[in-house]
């Protein structure tokens, strides 16, 4: 019988972009030979692949990731497995869209083949949209499943990812820091999701033009340190240290270390005196907070400058301890420079003294509820930019009347206000009162516990939910807007309030649209699901 000739086109080096090593085995040939079988067998689909403009690179890359994805399970890696018990957590199943009755969470499945494949593909191309359950990625998915579950029994396994995720209790900072970034960066998951973005980010600024070459290290250095600890992937809105802490191989108390290192504490510090042989201390120039850090986080533990300087920076907290993470270097803002830097609105809120946290959660209810009050609902429509800084500033204005003590005198001043700024004064009734209103395409929104969110196109939106039947375009417009084009706070919002019987996934599918909206919301905006801050927290 003739032996089958398989495709050359994956090379090793394709393989080991996803491994955390340079050097291949006889291991890694086993696994490179599995690739090409997979490479081929994709070739079979290049119809549907050149439809979504599938460069070759990532067709490669695609056969790589199947074959990771099957090599995790034959080592029990843990990566997909910390995602889908995500899942099941999240959302009460293991994976969206798919019917899972017959599904093993400690098996090979052929829904987990066509979940990667539609993410892979979705994520590469978002313009092309494709269905969970395309009949040719189901048959594709079948097919891989053919091509790989009869050779577990043959297929080799290795410990060394459990040596490689070992992380014991006494593990110093950057022992734990140097798998973390190859798990967020390189392995074949969340790797592959942010690898993509962070060669963007790369190619930007080697090629703009904006860093002297000398600079570019240090650069590529901090635009990489996000990805590491704080960036959420669209895989569930993991982010790299709470996967990270799902296969790390440690005790519950540094799991629990491990998923919090998203809490990073960046910002400007001035270097404070300090004859401690352990520490150095900084003072944070935002809260005033002082940090004692570790001196062997820094290079030569050696005091990085004089005392009272300034350094932007970033603090890791670790075994107690706060260590240095990424880049420092000096800094020499005016003290006008420092004024606006303590007055302006922090992203990352977890840093303020836990009493500045609870005052601003507080007048930001006060707030949503005097915005409610006058404008009758969380969502107040407008016809141009003009009227909406009209309406904001009466309703600021307004809610600066909320600090009469007199309850009577405060209702009628609330009243006449009211009447003054053109606002009805009747029970609201949102599916009612705020029907479509093409001719108002502004609208703002106070999201509970958040703050004021601006949006354009809500009366279109708000139609398309009300209309009897829609058009092709029309279902692709509703559903894209719903799920990537507002904030999910919002559309949470809008689902809540208005009818749901034209939200469906604007192609051929079984799916549920409106069932696994939490799902798509996670896939696309990630990044709105950090834990819940009021946007207002400042520093006074």
């Amino acid at each position: 019988m003739k032996k089958k000739i398989l495709s050359p086109k994956i090379s090793i080096q394709d393989w080991l972009k996803f491994k955390p090593y340079k050097v291949p085995s006889s291991y890694d040939t086993f696994y490179l030979e599995r690739c090409r079988e997979i490479y081929d067998l994709l070739g079979k689909y290049d119809d549907w692949l050149e439809d979504i403009e599938l460069a070759e690179d990532e067709k490669k890359n695609l056969a790589c990731i199947l074959v990771s994805y099957y090599e995790d399970f034959i080592s029990e890696i843990g990566i997909w497995k910390g995602f889908i018990d995500t899942n099941q957590e999240l959302y009460g199943t293991y994976l969206p869209f798919y019917n899972l009755t017959d599904y093993d969470p400690d098996y090979l499945n052929r829904q987990d083949f066509a979940y990667l494949v539609w993410h892979f593909l979705t994520k590469y191309n978002e313009d092309s949209t494709q269905a969970p359950d395309s009949g040719w990625i189901m048959d594709l998915a079948e097919k891989l499943y053919e091509a790989l579950e009869p050779g577990i029994d043959d297929s080799p396994a290795t410990e060394m990812y459990d040596k490689l995720f070992s992380v014991p209790d006494k593990q110093d900072f950057f022992g734990c820091k140097e798998p973390l970034q190859w798990f967020a960066i390189q392995s074949y998951l969340i790797g592959m999701d942010f690898g993509r973005q962070l060669r963007e980010l790369t190619y930007e600024a080697q090629y703009s033009g904006k860093f002297a070459p000398e600079h570019i290290g240090p650069v590529l250095y901090a635009i990489s340190e996000p990805f590491v600890f704080t960036k959420r992937s669209s895989y569930s809105a993991l982010n790299a240290p709470e996967w990270f802490s799902r296969v790390a191989r440690c005790s519950a108390q540094k799991r629990e270390e491990i998923k919090n290192l998203c809490y990073w504490h960046p910002g400007k510090y001035r270097l404070e005196e300090t004859h401690d042989k352990t520490y150095i201390r900084f003072t944070h120039l935002y809260t005033n907070q002082t940090y004692l850090v570790r001196r062997d986080s820094f290079q030569n533990s050696k005091k990085p400058g004089t005392d009272g300087m300034m350094f932007q920076m970033t603090l890791i907290q670790w075994n107690g301890d706060w260590w240095l993470s990424g880049i420092m270097y000096s800094l020499y803002d005016t003290e006008k420079e420092m004024k606006q830097y303590q007055r302006s609105i922090t992203n990352t809120p977890w840093i303020l003294p836990d009493n500045l946290i609870q005052t601003s959660i507080k007048a930001t209810e006060e707030m949503y509820q005097s915005f409610v009050n006058f404008f009758g609902s969380p969502l107040a429509q407008f016809k141009n930019k003009a009227e909406i800084n009209e309406k904001t500033q009466a309703f600021m204005e307004y809610q600066a009347l909320t600090k009469e003590p007199d309850p009577q005198k405060l209702a009628t001043l609330q009243q006449k206000f009211r009447e003054s700024a053109g606002i009805k004064n009747s029970a609201v009734d949102y599916t009612q009162e705020f029907k479509g209103r093409p001719d108002k395409d502004f609208a703002t929104f106070f999201a509970e516990g958040l703050g004021i969110i601006t949006f354009q196109g809500v009366g279109d939106i708000i139609q398309l939910m009300e209309k009897h039947a829609l058009s092709p375009k029309e279902k692709v417009d509703l559903f894209v807007s719903l799920t990537n084009g507002f904030q999910p706070v919002f559309a949470r919002w809008l689902l809540a309030n208005y009818p749901t019987q034209n939200i469906g996934i604007p192609v051929k599918s079984d799916v549920d649209g409106l069932q696994n909206m939490e799902f798509f919301w996670r896939f696309y905006h990630p990044e709105e699901f950090d834990k819940i801050y009021p946007m207002t927290i400042v520093v006074t």
